[in-house]
């Protein structure tokens, strides 16, 4: 009678143990997703006031119909010194010119997801992507659009 008592102790140890790494496994899995969504949602926003910034007029110190000079601490957000904004677990950068600017995005601690949002040099030019990897360095134009 003992021997079996052991015996079912010890497999509910092993069950508890599997339940525990599988729900170790489910709160990881889902941290990546949010971090994903975090990034598609912020960097859409970001892109969003970007063009909007980039439309307002100069007289307000906006852009003018002129992206160039677009920073992120200009659209209100805390910029870093490497002219970068962190949002959680995501890192954004801005490389902005007279025609366009590109927001990119990208989960920090995985470094595998990225985002990307072209703007410019119409309001019809806009590109944005997201993928698994690193970046492109400027994702091809659409048609009637230069870059």
């Amino acid at each position: 009678m003992g021997q079996q008592q052991l015996l079912l102790l010890i497999l509910g140890i092993v069950i508890a143990a599997i339940a525990v790494v599988v729900g170790l496994q489910a709160f990881s899995d889902n941290r990546r997703e949010s971090a994903k969504d975090e990034l598609v949602t912020t960097g859409t926003r970001i892109a969003s006031e970007g063009i909007a910034w980039s439309l307002g007029a100069e007289l307000l110190g906006y852009g003018g119909g002129d992206p160039d000079g677009l920073t992120f601490e200009k659209m209100g957000y805390d910029e870093q010194t490497d002219g970068s904004y962190h949002s959680g677990d995501v890192v954004f950068t801005v490389d902005a010119t007279e025609e366009r600017f590109i927001l990119y995005g990208e989960v920090a601690q995985q470094g595998s997801y990225s985002v990307t949002a072209v703007y410019g040099p119409r309001e019809d030019c806009v590109f944005t992507d997201s993928q698994h990897g690193a970046p492109p360095d400027t994702p091809e134009a659409p048609a009637g659009c230069t870059w």
